[in-house]
């Protein structure tokens, strides 16, 4: 993994943040760094990122910056270190000019054969001149070399997704009117970038409306989606040994109280082990899916758990630019381990930076709970890691299940917005349009639910058939990254 960055090398390693996804490779083509080592036209097309003078090359006379003499290392390295996690992934896939291309057999959006094409050439572009990007440099980066054997471990055990659901208000909003609103707080927010990124933070949401609690609650949902989920399982709540609330933002009035306690009385569920937690935000289906997997496998009367959130934006703090804007919701998960029908779970993995926990925080202003996202942290310290610590646990997770990104029929990913779903895209080689549409443009980010949404989807359009691999990752706050991976 990597840690977070520090605002120097921000530009550098920016992989989605505001222009999109960058590969971050050294071009090693004359000026570059390693320039005595000639590059292949075929490694070249990996590698479109352009260093200028920040590392080792500039574009035109004269020294380089202290800025850019003190951080040329750590960014050389840094550099290394995608390049060895990019190599050990054309080992698995092959280069693009020698992998096969198969039939036309559908995927999430896609055929198998467009998966193996690039997409179009990231663009080669840093953010701010070095000079700009003041500020300590990179700190302890000594974790695992990414070429290294990854450390994933098959579940080995016989753990089926029984069902899911997920319930919205029907209450909703414009994002315009949203951000008109909230305006003063998105400027706040957004005052410590730099013109051309507060610019960008608006554009490429993909995002036109969300929905909003009104007459229903977050518990209302919660109640909803489980009481789906339940039905299309076929159990009552006394099959339910375990109920697990992962709900990060469950609304002003429920900061105090677990929806898992609740549920279990409303549900029937009058031996359940009630657990809760928070704080995994996007990825905390991933932390919610392992410990219930830890449960289950040191007790074996546990047979079947319920996996709940709901969340809801405080009043005032929709808009969480410059990442998204967010919409209520509630999601349900139902896993099974004896005579159930549903995917089969493979492999789960997790990680979390807890440095980087204040980058979006829960706090309390004038009595009032608000998110607080620190935009310059976001930007310097969480994305230039973002993609390459994502990239890190789906390699971990394929590797324990012994698969490779050519074998996934259907990526489940984040509905944060369009551009961190083209980066996520551009990350596992997906050509344009090759993820499939999600409502998000209606829904807006809905945390955690997210990932349940956009399974439940595909399920209803019959796009999942049986054997098919899936793997569903995110991202979130504290700060986490999650895959779980899933056999139809």
């Amino acid at each position: 993994m990597v840690r977070g960055g520090r605002s120097a090398v921000a530009g550098l390693l920016q992989l989605g943040a505001c222009d999109g996804w960058q590969r971050l490779c050294a071009q090693r083509r004359g000026r570059g760094v390693g320039a005595r080592t000639k590059r292949s036209p075929e490694g070249s097309r990996l590698c479109p990122f352009q260093f200028g003078a920040l590392v080792g090359g500039r574009r035109s006379g004269g020294d380089h910056s202290p800025d850019a003499r003190l951080l040329r290392a750590e960014c050389h390295h840094l550099c290394r270190q995608w390049c060895a996690l990019r190599h050990q992934f054309d080992i698995c896939l092959g280069r693009q000019d020698f992998r096969n291309k198969r039939g036309n057999g559908s995927g999430s959006g896609c055929c198998r054969s467009y998966r193996y094409q690039r997409s179009s050439t990231p663009n080669p572009g840093i953010e701010q001149p070095a000079a700009q990007r003041t500020g300590s440099v990179v700190r302890d980066i000594r974790r695992k070399w990414f070429c290294s054997t990854f450390a994933g471990l098959a579940l080995n055990m016989n753990v089926r997704i029984a069902a899911a659901a997920f319930s919205v208000p029907f209450e909703d909003e414009t994002v315009e009117s949203v951000l008109d609103r909230e305006r003063d707080r998105v400027e706040t927010t957004l005052a410590p970038l730099s013109p051309k990124a507060r610019q960008k933070a608006t554009e490429g949401l993909g995002l036109s409306r969300v929905r909003v609690c009104g007459s229903k609650q977050p518990y209302d949902l919660v109640l909803e989606a489980a009481s789906a989920a339940m039905t299309e399982a076929g159990i009552t709540g006394q099959d339910v040994n375990l109920i697990l609330d992962y709900s990060t933002f469950p609304g002003e009035n429920s900061q105090y109280f677990s929806f898992a306690h609740k549920l279990s009385d409303e549900l029937g569920a009058e031996t359940s082990l009630n657990l809760s937690f928070k704080s995994g935000g996007c990825a905390a289906l991933h932390l919610a899916i392992k410990t219930a997997l830890g449960w289950m496998r040191t007790d074996e009367s546990i047979q079947t758990a319920l996996l709940v959130t709901g969340d809801s934006a405080p009043k005032g703090s929709r808009s969480l630019l410059p990442i998204t804007v967010q919409g209520d919701a509630a999601s349900a998960v139902i896993l099974r381990r004896e005579g159930a029908e549903g995917p089969l779970l493979l492999s789960v993995e997790a990680m979390t930076l807890g440095h980087l926990h204040e980058a979006i925080a829960l706090i309390k202003t004038n009595g009032h709970l608000e998110i607080k996202v620190d935009a310059a942290c976001m930007e310097n310290e969480v994305m230039p890691v973002y993609y390459l610590n994502l990239l890190w646990v789906v390699q971990k997770a394929l590797a324990g299940s012994s698969l490779t990104l050519k074998d996934i029929d259907h990526f489940i990913y984040s509905n944060i917005s369009q551009r961190d779903r083209d980066g996520f895209r551009r990350m596992v080689g997906l050509p344009e349009g090759g993820l499939p549409p999600t409502p998000m443009a209606e829904y807006g980010h809905t945390f955690a639910s997210d990932l349940i949404i956009n399974y439940v989807h595909l399920r209803r359009e019959g796009r999942i058939s049986p054997g098919q691999l899936l793997l569903f990752a995110s991202a979130g706050i504290g700060f986490t990254w999650g895959v779980t991976l899933a056999r139809a």
